[in-house]
């Protein structure tokens, strides 16, 4: 059939791309394509755990680059191949210092990314791993001072891209008519509140008595237990 036709191109795509394309935005294009079109034809939901645990089993490791493929990624959007090459670099046994690498790195990225339309749907993928990597390294490691630091950027980086997509277009070519407002969707405003919201609520002593997020680097306490106190 036509499905199961492109289901092994795409397949065969995501095993020789990291290895036959030297261009990085070229094989970031390419990867991002076959990432859309392999969820696209795929019998199993983009949002299953079992979808994606099957794209990264058939991705192939990338060729080292310099720099970084993943900075590419990042200026072009391509979040489906940041999100798929993050879980590919996950330790498949518990090392908590290499997912500390990780977890930094996806900060420094989201950091630095400019939310457009075309990323609003993939954000919560990186959001995901960002508050998975940081309620392991408060639960495993002898350090927990950066999963908690990093889940306070998520929340300032979250909340600034909203503010810098709401203030975009509002300039004196946004009050003539000639640039629009590109504010971010209702429901990614709704979502990045309530992940914003999510995380406060692990961190009690998060939020001064104004309601603020607090700029201090002092170690946060961070419940990762059901019923945990704060």
């Amino acid at each position: 059939s036509s499905r199961s036709t492109a289901s092994v191109v795409e397949s065969a795509l995501l095993r020789v791309l990291g290895i036959t394309v030297a261009n990085c935005s070229t094989l970031g294009a390419l990867l991002e394509a076959s990432l859309t079109a392999f969820f696209r034809h795929s019998d199993l939901s983009d949002s299953s755990p079992l979808s994606w645990s099957l794209a990264v089993y058939t991705l192939q490791p990338i060729v080292p680059r310099h720099p970084p493929l993943e900075d590419s990624l990042v200026t072009s959007g391509h979040l489906l191949s940041l999100y798929a090459l993050t879980l590919k670099h996950m330790p498949v046994s518990l090392d908590i210092r290499q997912e500390a690498i990780l977890l930094n790195n996806l900060n420094q990225w989201l950091s630095v990314l400019k939310v457009t339309d075309s990323v609003e749907s993939k954000l919560p993928l990186l959001w995901s791993q960002v508050l998975y990597l940081c309620m392991r390294q408060c639960e495993y490691s002898s350090d927990p001072e950066t999963g908690s630091l990093i889940l306070r950027q998520l929340v300032q980086s979250i909340t600034q891209g909203l503010e810098h997509r709401a203030g975009a277009g509002w300039g004196i070519l946004g009050a003539i008519g000639i640039v629009k407002s590109q504010s971010a969707s209702f429901k990614c405003r709704l979502l990045s509140r309530f992940v914003v919201a999510l995380s406060l609520a692990q961190m009690p002593d998060s939020r001064n008595n104004a309601g603020t997020v607090e700029e201090d680097h002092a170690v946060q306490f961070v419940r990762i237990k059901p019923h945990a106190p704060g």
